[in-house]
């Protein structure tokens, strides 16, 4: 996903851009560092959000499958006890968390990226 959304963003950089820095006779380096990184940066940090929410769910995933111990183990073993105040408490834990990486790749990407909207 990240690999997708950074070729993605390397590849919607305006080449007249490109074109106007090599004509000032900016090298290869500086049209990637000061055009074609700050311009596909949008698309990196999106990538980088929803790669790391997928880990989460495959993480959890992950857990339920193969793990003996866990926050996602433990879901389905309150449930099964009529446990619902755990159960209930698990959810809310396993998506605070996932909040938690949304909010904080938002705040980076207004950050670094704020020029975009």
């Amino acid at each position: 996903m990240v690999m997708i959304n950074s070729a993605t963003g390397f590849r919607r950089v305006d080449l007249a851009k490109i074109a106007l820095a090599r004509s000032f006779g900016a090298s290869t380096f500086q049209t990637y560092w000061k055009i074609r990184i700050p311009m596909a940066m949008p698309m990196i940090i999106v990538g980088l959000m929803v790669g790391s929410i997928f880990g989460l769910l495959t993480a959890t995933g992950a857990e339920l499958v193969a793990a003996r111990t866990g926050w996602a183990t433990a879901c389905p073993y309150y449930s099964s006890l009529i446990q619902m105040p755990q159960f209930f408490a698990c959810i809310v834990f396993l998506a605070l968390i996932g909040n938690l990486i949304y909010v904080t790749f938002f705040l980076i990407g207004k950050k670094w990226a704020s020029w975009e909207a």
